[in-house]
């Protein structure tokens, strides 16, 4: 087995480069197809002013009816390409006729165009036949399928490609779309201009041939766009990335009485507090073959490589570090050392091959990749995105006895493949049906820690291909449930749909057991100790007599306002989460109409918070801080 790199340190570091391998999933060849495609070449296609238009980007597609700037029709969804069939799925539409069904098409693309032709079997569709021919090219960063959640239940969802941009508002309950506006776009790399050529619905009243402009910025996995509004006033929008399934899971009946609007509430709170518990951002897994007859001398590495790693996760570097070994399995996997990371903006550090060097005493590291060169070889890498999760309990407790690093997990880490042309159906049964379940034995099962799946994003050498990974975290130490009291504990939730297919029919699953062999020690962590510093009561005073109050507890904070005279002028309560990103603090209050992130500091027994005038958008003091003192 070819040997790859020879220290955990660099190939943490040597992920980052873009010069290395990438495998990827080779059933997945939709970014063959992906742009903007018109059935007839029009007069000038670049207006988007009239023509048929198919749309596909980010495993999304858009079929779309265009006259005289007047959106005459629109649907899509889902869509992927195996290199021969292309499988269409609508999830929104103008009119009717596209919801729920599911089409299939042969295509052949040459790079400037595509032959679509409909397959026996596929009812109206049967003898289709249509030439697509690529309208623009573009290789922007900010391409990609993006949403916002509206005040009023709704989801706008912007597709931008191929200097292309269009985006819809669908209403969740009925999923028809309400309005639309769409064109084409400039952009440099930080100014991005829009120009409006077609509209519908809602937005009729937008004016054709305008633009609109605005700085663009990628920001933690988010795009951002700022700008000035019609009265001069600075605004910024907040894109993140599309889910379908967070569409989905709204639908549900509105509440109409007391109770059902406590329990819609109550709802609401419950997957705000699951934002707040995201457990971590990324997880690096380096997979690892110990030369023969040298097990002992790898463990005695592993542990001088885990101090380094341990002070990065003191200081904040990294959120978790450790080593697991595999039980017998199939795939050929051994130990495997993983890494986790607060936000997306620590990929920057964790690549950082000289600033992991900083960690070790002098010589140190290089001494270790002397040794590990001798002892080890490591086989494959792959670094994967959370992507769903359940809400932890006892992260930060009962996990490690006195004199042990090991908080002696166990895990299944199951390597899942969605069948062909059933990605979406698979993500949607995982989030919407499979978590819940998953959810309940977290907080009802001793044994049962919680349950996490990720995307793969990248990867080299021998590493499973698998799009998807689940993690089911077990704590081995806990009293198993009797099959009485598992049953009742299940018993509460809502069944699965009749007409959901069932998960397993929906992928392949691939399962190894991993137990912990050591890891940091939790209890050190910057995340740990930060919630313990600010974990209490605390009180800021305004110069004019009143003051405000902040309660904190694990993941939330209750606010209150008092004026001169005492009186409470304001209560809420909120999950909040914590997580640091470039050597800056930062908690983020998680409100039921957006969330407010800011940057903190603990020191000399205060807690400072930087107030909203450090943003965009409003006329206050860039400098003013909130210092609060503990008063419990």
């Amino acid at each position: 087995m070819e040997k790859i790199l020879t220290t955990i340190g660099a190939v943490v570091f040597s992920l980052g480069c873009s010069t290395l391998p990438q495998d990827r999933n080779n059933q997945n060849e939709t970014k063959n197809i992906e742009g903007v495609w018109i059935i007839n070449n029009a007069d000038s296609p670049k207006h988007f002013s009239n023509g048929f238009y198919k749309v596909i980007c980010a495993d999304q597609h858009r079929v779309i009816r265009i006259k005289d700037g007047i959106l005459q029709g629109i649907h899509g969804g889902y869509v992927s390409f195996d290199g021969q069939v292309m499988v269409e799925k609508p999830r929104f539409q103008t009119g009717n006729g596209f919801l729920g069904k599911t089409f299939k098409f042969n295509v052949k693309p040459d790079g400037s165009s595509f032959l679509q032709t409909g397959i026996k079997g596929s009812g109206s569709f049967e003898n289709l036949k249509q030439q697509w021919v690529k309208v623009g090219s573009a290789n922007h960063n900010i391409e990609g399928v993006w949403m916002r959640k509206l005040n009023n239940g709704r989801v706008m969802i912007k597709m931008i490609v191929d200097n292309f941009w269009n985006w819809i508002v669908v209403d969740p309950e009925t999923n028809n779309v309400t309005a639309a506006l769409g064109g084409s776009y400039d952009y440099d790399g930080e100014n991005y201009i829009e120009t409006f050529h077609f509209k519908y619905g809602e937005a009729e009243r937008i004016e054709l041939d305008r633009k609109w402009q605005v700085v663009a910025e990628l920001k933690e996995g988010n795009l951002l766009f700022h700008g000035k509004n019609d009265e001069g006033n600075d605004f910024t929008e907040n894109w993140v990335k599309y889910d379908a399934t967070s569409i989905l899971s709204q639908k549900q009946d509105r509440p109409s009485t007391q109770q059902q609007n406590k329990q819609a509430a109550d709802r609401s709170f419950e997957q705000r507090l699951k934002l707040a518990h995201k457990p971590f951002s990324h997880a690096l897994f380096t997979y690892i073959k110990v030369n023969q007859g040298m097990e002992e001398e790898f463990l005695t590495l592993s542990q001088e490589w885990l101090k380094g790693y341990e002070k990065m996760a003191k200081q904040g570097v990294i959120l978790d570090a450790g080593l697991a070994k595999a039980r017998e399995n199939s795939l050929g996997l051994d130990y495997q050392f993983w890494i986790t990371t607060h936000t997306s903006a620590d990929l920057d550090t964790i690549f950082n091959e000289e600033l992991i060097q900083s960690f070790f005493d002098a010589g140190k590291y290089e001494d270790l990749k002397r040794k590990s060169d001798e002892v080890f070889v490591i086989t494959g890498r792959q670094l994967n995105k959370l992507e769903d999760w359940t809400i932890a309990k006892d992260w930060n407790v009962d996990w490690e006895t006195p004199d042990d690093d090991s908080r002696e997990l166990i895990w299944a880490q199951n390597f899942m493949t969605p069948n062909s042309g059933r990605e979406e159906d698979y993500l949607i049964s995982e989030k919407v049906h499979t978590q819940p379940r998953h959810q309940a034995r977290a907080y009802g099962n001793p044994q049962f820690l919680g349950w996490n799946l990720m995307k793969t994003v990248m990867g080299s050498g021998d590493y499973h291909k698998a799009p998807y990974m689940t993690l089911d975290l077990y704590n081995p130490k806990a009293k198993p449930l009797s099959n009485e009291d598992r049953n009742r504990l299940m018993a509460g939730l809502e069944p699965v749909p009749d007409n959901m297919v069932p998960n397993a029919q929906l992928r392949k699953m691939e399962r190894v057991m991993f137990e912990e062999v050591v890891s940091i020690k939790w209890s050190e962590a910057w995340l740990v100790k930060e919630w313990e510093a600010l974990s209490g009561k605390w009180r800021h005073d305004y110069a004019n007599g009143g003051y405000r109050t902040k309660a904190v507890s694990l993941n939330k904070v209750v606010f209150e306002n008092f004026n001169a005279e005492g009186t409470r002028t304001h209560r809420f309560e909120n999950p909040m989460r914590l997580y640091k990103a470039n050597g800056i603090s930062f908690f983020n209050e998680i409100y039921k109409q957006g969330e407010y992130t800011a940057p903190y500091i603990i020191k000399d027994g205060k807690w400072y918070e930087q107030g909203r005038g450090i943003y965009s958008g409003n006329n206050w003091n860039p400098a003013r801080f909130f210092i609060y003192k503990k008063v419990d």
